[in-house]
């Protein structure tokens, strides 16, 4: 064969073997998605719509080799960091026939912290929270256990506690930066629990419309829980204050106001563990209004 012909025929071989890597990379095509931004501790899910847009028959695919993912076109990935997935067809020679990545920003969460005081007090006292969290932008979502809210950063609360044991209180912070992400934490409260004053009068609800003027006024204790260590009566009208270790009634409590007049009465019950509690109470000595066709009457 002259060396011409030689020449053409090795020419057309090679260009065989050019050619048919460039008609292989023409079938391949991979699509890892758009970069995405999530909170730590979040999961997402990778890889485009499909993630394998061509792929030639005898060729085979993956995640890459480190992330251990493997053939899972959409995969959801939870990184603690910052990440670049990467997706390969592989030749069967050596190299890709198509390769594409995809980033997953992590957002720096914020850290959720308080502390408080006092600790281990009466129900009547107020707690007062500080809240030490870091993060950018922050909002606040508290929780104290006993149907109480705020979104404030350094709230104040009283807890609703009543008896004459000990509460305790599972308190929540919540807070959210700017990007959105979150972070929680837990304190638990003790509050020592306070009695429930009632007194009601049984007979005139503390109010005489009779203009008479004397009223007397005999109470009856109706407080929650029923025993307690103390109990006393201000009257509200400078009278000696009623004191006693039994709970009133009207055969030991009553009282006499003299003239027309609405005073305070003040009633407190000392609970067995040392914490009290008082309640206010309004006594009227009145007169009806007189209506008469040609006066104003009198009230």
């Amino acid at each position: 064969m002259a060396l011409e012909t030689r020449l053409k025929h090795y020419a057309l071989l090679c260009s065989f073997f050019v050619l048919l890597p460039a008609w292989a990379l023409s079938q391949c095509e991979v699509d890892a998605g758009e970069d995405i931004w999530i909170c730590a501790g979040e999961s997402v899910i990778i890889g485009g719509s499909p993630t394998l847009v061509e792929t030639p028959d005898g060729d085979n695919w993956s995640w890459g080799w480190n992330n251990g993912i493997g053939e899972e076109e959409n995969p959801e990935v939870s990184p603690s960091s910052t990440t670049t997935y990467t997706v390969n067809i592989n030749t069967p020679g050596p190299g890709f026939c198509d390769t594409d990545e995809v980033t997953v920003f992590v957002y720096d969460a914020p850290v959720a912290d308080f502390d408080f005081t006092p600790d281990d007090v009466c129900a009547t006292v107020p707690i007062q929270f500080t809240n030490n969290s870091t993060g950018d932008g922050l909002t606040y979502d508290w929780n104290f256990g006993d149907g109480g809210t705020s979104t404030q950063s350094n709230p104040s609360h009283t807890f609703d506690a009543i008896g004459d044991g000990q509460s305790t209180f599972t308190v929540t912070l919540t807070v959210t930066d700017e990007n959105g992400c979150t972070d929680t934490t837990t304190e638990t409260v003790t509050i020592n629990e306070v009695p429930d004053p009632v007194i009601v009068d049984p007979t005139f609800s503390f109010v005489s419309c009779s203009g008479e003027d004397e009223f007397t006024v005999a109470v009856l204790d109706q407080s929650t829980p029923a025993s307690n260590a103390n109990y006393t009566i201000d009257w509200g009208d400078g009278s000696p204050v009623w004191d006693s270790s039994d709970a009133p009634n009207p055969f030991t409590a009553s009282h006499t106001y003299t003239g027309l007049n609405i005073w305070t009465l003040t009633y407190t019950v000392l609970g067995n563990n040392g914490c009290s509690n008082s309640t206010e109470q309004l006594v009227a000595n009145i007169t009806n209004p007189a209506i008469g066709a040609s006066t104003n009457g009198n009230t």
